[in-house]
């Protein structure tokens, strides 16, 4: 916690989480793993709460969806979005990800926090 905010930090990034009712659930290590929905994830041009640029690795577009894979702290990600611009292997792009779409699970027993 920093400022009144809870914060996740992963090796490189930190993101910002939304209100959590069950704080008392956080393991006292602080051993969570996050999840977020490949949906959850918004392109932006700007940095805003929880930016981060991803490298695309995979693209593949699926009807009116394009289905993007890209890593965070060598964990591979799943991205959703709509197929409106063309994205290329190799590109970086610019993500936006609204606090209350990250999930805490605690790490030893894997059920939900959050």
């Amino acid at each position: 916690e920093e400022a009144g905010k809870l914060l996740v930090k992963c090796q490189k990034q930190t993101f910002e989480l939304g209100d959590i009712e069950n704080k008392d659930q956080i393991p006292d290590s602080g051993g969570v793993s996050i999840g977020i929905r490949p949906s959850a994830f918004t392109q932006v041009k700007k940095d805003t709460t929880n930016t981060i640029d991803l490298p695309i690795m995979v693209c593949e577009y699926v009807g009116s969806q394009s289905v993007l894979i890209s890593e965070i702290d060598g964990n591979r990600v799943a991205i959703e979005l709509d197929s409106d611009s063309p994205i290329t292997v190799g590109e970086t792009l610019k993500f936006s990800i609204d606090p209350s779409d990250i999930y805490l699970f605690d790490r030893n027993t894997e059920l939900a926090i959050y």
